[in-house]
């Protein structure tokens, strides 16, 4: 089903406001791309300079698996394993910065007003949204990132099976690409895991305020 206009101009906002949030944390908005590239640079320097290596995880000693990938593989674990702390600490060194402190709350605003219409269409079809709980929220997102880094650090490619292991045993540039994206994808993943409790607080108070003001409509035309 494609996004509707409306949908894409949330996106595009939801988008820009995280974007604002990098330039004042990292002073790049692009800090995400720049860092996988970095990361799958650096792991394929490494395979290359090293070649002597067995691997760390059950997925890197596979058999079958390059150097590159054992590489990129259990380079992406460990710092896929750390990461979330790291960006944890670098968003409470921002804890009294006034600049971060507009810009967040815009991020959390703009992922709010994006759930309350989502809220609002599910609701004309008698339906609640998907993710509408902060349970929800935070079992998806823990689950993502628990899962990518369980995949490439815990599971073992079955022999004379492509279909299965496209993800762990295609051919390493194209892997390398993969993995760039995750890298850069734990950037949003992990801004909006530490922002869902401010997300749906504001959401909640959305919800309410709409609720208030339909009934307050109602009210009007019964009189």
């Amino acid at each position: 089903m494609q996004p509707t206009l409306e949908e894409r101009e949330h996106a595009k906002i939801k988008r820009r406001a995280l974007k604002e949030v990098f330039q004042i944390v990292f002073g790049s908005v692009y800090i995400d791309q720049y860092f996988a590239v970095f990361m799958v640079g650096l792991s394929i320097v490494i395979a290359v300079l090293i070649l002597d290596y067995d691997g760390l995880f059950l997925t890197s000693q596979s058999r079958s698996m390059t150097n590159y990938h054992r590489w990129l593989y259990d380079i992406f674990v460990i710092v896929s394993s750390l990461m979330g702390f790291v960006l944890y600490f670098l968003l409470k060194r921002q804890k009294y910065n006034t600049e971060f402190g507009q810009k967040w709350r815009a991020y959390i605003r703009a992922n709010a007003e994006f759930k309350l219409y989502r809220y609002q269409k599910a609701q004309q079809k008698g339906k609640f949204p998907l993710l509408h709980t902060r349970f929800g929220e935070y079992f998806f997102l823990i689950f993502l990132i628990i899962f990518f880094i369980l995949m490439y650090s815990l599971i073992i490619p079955i022999e004379n099976s492509r279909r299965g292991n496209f993800f762990i045993q295609t051919w390493w540039p194209i892997n390398a690409v993969i993995i760039g994206v995750l890298y850069s994808g734990w950037f949003w993943l992990y801004f909006r895991l530490f922002a869902v409790k401010a997300i749906m607080t504001q959401y909640r108070g959305l919800i309410r305020c709409e609720q208030a003001k339909r009934n307050r409509n109602n009210t009007i035309e019964k009189c």
